[in-house]
């Protein structure tokens, strides 16, 4: 699988998720515990191995399905999240 950001984010290898709701993952990665999109509101809820909690606003829906389709979950968020979108610090 390519790993280039282009093709992570293409709109015909990404699943498609709901318009509305939220979707919860655990994920399998050194540093993240797991995370929640809020589809209606564009917002990624991270809680690191840590405990730290950060809440990431206007996450586009094709973010959320590129993290979720990463290998690497902790190197995909660190490239396409972190740094990239406003956050708060909630924990």
């Amino acid at each position: 699988m390519t790993t280039n950001a282009a093709h992570i984010l293409s709109e015909d290898t990404a699943p498609r998720v709901r318009a509305r709701g939220s979707h919860h993952q655990s994920v399998t990665s050194s540093n993240v515990k797991h995370w929640e999109y809020r589809a209606s509101t564009l917002e990624l809820v991270v809680t690191f191995l840590g405990g730290e909690i950060y809440r990431y606003r206007n996450v586009p829906v094709r973010t959320w399905n590129a993290l979720v389709r990463a290998d690497s979950k902790g190197e995909a968020l660190a490239r396409l999240v972190i740094d990239k979108y406003p956050f708060t610090r909630v924990k």
